[in-house]
């Protein structure tokens, strides 16, 4: 459990240090657009995707261990939620007093729900490891 926790989390670290590094070296920017809009844009969501890929990484890791451990009933009710919970922020991102333009509110979206599955899966495994080591 532990080497694919750590594997989730190098292969998130590193992508995201790969999809961040254009705001360090922002002459890699005109690698995807010479458009200067484009590019400001770019470096909005850069912040938010690389967050992204960290969070969907570790947190599909966590999902893999507890598939594994057959944790299922509490991952069903968590698939069935994450649905309307998506939209719902997409919804309030989109129409909200922020009122984001469009790519910024969908990777803002995806990032909160990543964000959001990685705090529920983690969780849900320190619990079932407290309670494997207390049986």
């Amino acid at each position: 459990m532990r080497r694919l926790l750590g594997l989730g989390a190098l292969t998130g670290a590193s992508t995201a240090l790969l999809i961040a590094l254009p705001l360090c070296l922002p002459v890699l920017l005109r690698v995807f657009t010479a458009d200067v809009a484009v590019g400001g844009m770019l470096v909005r969501l850069l912040p938010f995707a690389a967050s992204c890929a960290f969070a969907y990484s570790v947190a599909s890791a966590a999902e893999g261990c507890l598939v594994a451990a057959r944790d299922l009933r509490p991952l069903a009710m968590l698939y069935a939620a994450w649905p309307p919970l998506a939209a719902s922020v997409l919804f309030a991102l989109a129409r909200g007093p922020l009122s984001l333009p469009g790519a910024l509110v969908a990777w803002t979206a995806f990032t909160s729900v990543h964000l959001a599955r990685l705090a529920t899966f983690t969780r849900r495994l320190q619990q079932r490891t407290a309670a494997w080591c207390n049986d």
